[in-house]
């Protein structure tokens, strides 16, 4: 089985052969950042698909975020749309697809049953490790918010 940052180096290889230029910059970027977080003082180390995974999470948050700020200062709209393309490529492509609500909601509605007298932070601690980063925190809350009163 090949691990996520073989898969990246592959589908980079694939790109680069193809001509496909958006592919091979992006694919470029993640596994830059990738090589810096295995660089550490002692040697390097080689990264879990978790951590990977986490890196490209990470780098999908930051081009939504320069998409938003983007649209917010005026800036032309090409650069924007190619952030939020890039961001939806690696979503798409190398991330575990999203849970939907409802399934968090029958997550959440789980873990409030398991608890005798559930609040917030106890629901919240179950329920976050529960979907594996498939959701996101403001999502989550709001479930639980409303599940629980």
């Amino acid at each position: 089985m090949t691990t996520l940052k073989e898969k990246l180096k592959g589908d980079l290889i694939a790109s680069m052969k193809a001509g496909n230029a958006f592919e091979k910059t992006v694919l470029r970027s993640v596994l830059s950042v990738i090589q810096n977080a295995e660089k550490q003082p002692d040697g390097e180390i080689e990264l879990t698909d978790t951590q990977v995974e986490a890196i490209i999470n990470s780098a999908v948050k930051i081009r939504r975020a320069s998409a938003a700020t983007y649209t917010k200062d005026g800036a032309p709209p090409e650069r924007a749309e190619l952030e939020t393309r890039e961001a939806d490529f690696l979503a798409d492509n190398y991330l575990p697809k999203r849970l939907t609500e409802e399934e968090v909601e029958v997550i959440v509605k789980k873990a409030i049953a398991a608890l005798e007298n559930p609040n917030f932070g106890q629901v919240m601690k179950i329920v976050i490790p529960a979907t594996d980063n498939r959701s996101n925190g403001k999502t989550i809350s709001a479930i639980v918010k409303r599940n629980l009163s």
